[in-house]
């Protein structure tokens, strides 16, 4: 379509890929925590407190952790 081949163009697509993908998992992680702290729950302050105990939510945790240690250790 472009005339380009595509040994040419597979490595501007990975670059301009990670360049998006990143901030929208920054984001929606920054987004969850924050709708989480913001909401309150009856016995437990806020849902947050609730959620933290929650396997999906530990697992999302220790995910980001190590994403922002890794891009930290990397550089």
């Amino acid at each position: 379509m472009t005339s380009i081949p595509q040994a040419t163009v597979t490595p501007y697509h990975r670059l301009f890929g990670r360049m998006v993908i990143s901030p929208l998992l920054v984001g929606h992680a920054t987004l969850y925590l924050l709708f989480f702290v913001q909401t309150s729950h009856p016995e437990f302050g806020s849902l947050l407190n609730k959620r933290v105990r929650d396997l999906d939510v530990q697992c999302g945790m220790f995910a980001i952790s190590m994403v922002i240690s890794l891009v930290f250790f990397a550089r």
